[in-house]
């Protein structure tokens, strides 16, 4: 690799910290959802015609991926979404502008920062990477901690400071959802906890950010990470005993502490910790026993959960009605407007949405892809010959994939940017040491 492509991969690197954490929703209006992009989207077809050019006039390595046919499962994969949409165009007699625009092109998106991970894992220095997760750690919480402060001054005053969404609850950071936003942040802490002893400043952004997860729970109120979070901290000490655990726990006590005083100064102010946010675990021995979910969710005060129990209880009804080739991309959306008139909400499992709309054809070879992903990965964090660094990279990327798991059960996650990047760079980082 020469020293051009080596200098813009530095620059691809930093800016990639700032894009891939920053999210718009356009065109929303009443009756659309709207099309949710990333920044890294806008700038991805100027990449890729670098990476073209550099792979073409080989000044770069072409990524080798760690599991067979990455090419193949990344076709075959979009050529299921192709095909459920002609399924929905067969059934409805008409082409989901959702399904096009959020599910079709979106793939697209998410296959080529699958590649440019791989490229990058294949072609980046240890130290760029680092540096990427060092400016992307800064940008994010210094974007918290910003919006925490916001967030206290209205719960004090009852007033805002700034009247705009960056300063209301809950806090997303610039990721325009909280979801997102909390799946980022515990992804970005895995890798900081493996990655830290690289440098000393990636040492500190790692005890800085167990002190700021639980002030981050408390003003995002994300009830599936803090499912997933227990998991992640059981398999963090199991991957990384010889970490000084003291002074992390130290870290972190400290900052659920200060949660907690908040929490009890301002108990009636602080959204995450009103009544009706917490109301849904009361009703799961209902949502378990197998009562109409629809009714369950006209008893709910939480107007979010009583949508998504509703949309789950639609989706079910679409599963049982074609459970092996689905209804169709969008259908889960045009079926609502065809029964209520509308649209309640998207479906809010990664897997029932995939089975509802692709069917049981389609989620298998999603999850297929899934599991040789989670393997070549595991095999990778065990090699002893590998490079040191490219160990604690994939046993971060397991954490990642494993919090995809326990989150994408209660939000749809698939399409999550960051994600596809960094699961291409874990199957391209090199198990042996470069000359």
């Amino acid at each position: 690799m020469n020293l051009a492509s080596s200098k813009t991969i530095k620059v691809l690197l930093v800016l990639l910290a700032f894009t891939l954490q920053t999210q718009l929703t356009l065109f929303k209006s009443a009756d659309y959802i709207g099309i949710r992009i990333n920044l890294t989207d806008l700038i991805l077809p100027f990449i890729g015609l670098f990476i073209l050019f550099s792979l073409l006039t080989k000044k770069t390595l072409w990524p080798q991926f760690a599991i067979k046919g990455a090419y193949l499962w990344l076709a075959g994969l979009g050529v299921i979404l192709c095909i459920a949409l002609l399924n929905s165009y067969y059934t409805f007699g008409e082409i989901s502008s959702w399904g096009v625009q959020n599910k079709i092109i979106g793939w697209g998106v998410l296959s080529g920062l699958f590649l440019m991970g791989g490229w990058l894992g294949e072609n980046a220095e240890e130290k760029d990477i680092l540096t990427f997760f060092k400016i992307a750690a800064i940008l994010l919480f210094s974007v918290a901690l910003t919006q925490i402060s916001l967030q206290l001054f209205r719960f004090h005053t009852g007033r805002y400071l700034i009247d705009h969404d960056i300063a209301r609850f809950p806090i997303a950071a610039l990721m325009a959802n909280k979801n997102s936003f909390i799946f980022f942040y515990l992804v970005l802490f895995s890798f900081l906890t493996f990655l830290s002893k690289e440098s000393k400043t990636l040492k500190k952004l790692e005890i800085f950010s167990y002190f700021l997860l639980p002030l981050i729970f408390l003003f995002t109120g994300a009830r599936s990470a803090f499912i997933a979070l227990p998991f992640i901290f059981i398999l963090l000490f199991i991957f990384n005993k010889k970490e000084n655990w003291k002074k992390l726990l130290q870290s972190l006590l400290i900052g659920t502490i200060i949660a907690a005083a908040l929490g009890w100064a301002l108990p009636h102010k602080v959204q995450s910790l009103t009544p009706k946010n917490i109301e849904s675990f009361s009703k799961i021995n209902q949502i378990t026993s197998g009562q109409d979910l629809s009714a369950i969710a006209n008893n709910i005060e939480n107007k979010g959960d009583a949508n998504r129990l509703n949309v789950l209880h639609h989706v079910f009804g679409m599963i049982k009605e074609k459970p092996f080739l689905g209804s169709g991309l969008g259908s889960v959306l045009i079926t609502q407007v065809q029964e209520k008139g509308s649209y309640i909400d998207l479906m809010d499992c990664t897997a029932l949405w995939l089975w509802a709309e692709t069917g049981l054809v389609g989620l298998l070879f999603f999850l297929t892809f899934y599991v040789l992903c989670f393997r070549a990965i595991w095999k990778k964090s065990r090699d002893q010959d590998a490079p040191e660094f490219t160990q604690d990279f994939c046993k971060a990327a397991m954490l990642m994939l494993i919090t995809f798991g326990i989150m994408s059960l209660f939000h749809e996650l698939l399409y999550t940017r960051f994600l596809w990047v960094f699961l291409g760079m874990a199957l391209t980082l090199p198990v042996t040491r470069r000359a």
